[in-house]
């Protein structure tokens, strides 16, 4: 997925129509997972949208204070020594092999602004998993909190998202 997620901004970056400067990546749930995992992987990136940003914080429930990670969980249940996908390894293995699928690695690794959604009654994407994303960011950064919203970006979310898009877009046709 990673993968081709380099490759699409390669086929954007090809057009014609491309103008040479702005290349946004915006999704929702495992859509800004991927929004978050091509900005960090990619300098020609200039903006991103992640809205309830799935992949955030897998080793949370290993934290000094335990939180509970963001979709899929990929260490949920793993409590020890076991098999792990199928292949054997440890717990410590799987923690350490989740870190490079982790959107804050993803975050700590982007140049480009953004802004992020997160919903408070999310079950799936819970708020302390993608504020561990948000908060792991450097760089100018914006969160849309909806506290009545689960995991979905609501309408409001989406507006405040295309507005912010816009903004940058003007900005930076401006020369800001």
């Amino acid at each position: 997925m990673c993968l081709r997620l380099i490759r699409a901004v390669d086929v954007i970056t090809q057009q014609p129509e491309w103008n040479g400067r702005h290349v946004a990546v915006l999704g929702v749930s495992q859509g800004g997972l991927q929004a978050l995992a091509a900005a960090g992987l990619d300098e020609r990136v200039t903006f991103f949208s992640a809205g309830v940003a799935a992949g955030c914080d897998h080793a949370a429930a290993f934290a000094e204070s335990p939180r509970v990670a963001g979709w899929p969980k990929l260490l949920d249940g793993l409590e020890g020594p076991k098999d792990v996908d199928g292949a054997a390894g440890t717990l410590e293995a799987a923690k350490e092999a989740s870190r490079y699928f982790d959107c804050v690695n993803f975050a700590t690794r982007i140049k480009c602004p953004g802004v992020m959604t997160v919903g408070f009654i999310d079950g799936a994407c819970p708020p302390s998993s993608v504020y561990a994303a948000y908060n792991a960011l450097t760089v100018p950064k914006r969160m849309i909190a909806d506290p009545l919203a689960g995991h979905a970006n609501t309408p409001g979310m989406g507006r405040e998202t295309m507005d912010a898009v816009r903004r940058h877009f003007a900005a930076t046709a401006a020369g800001k």
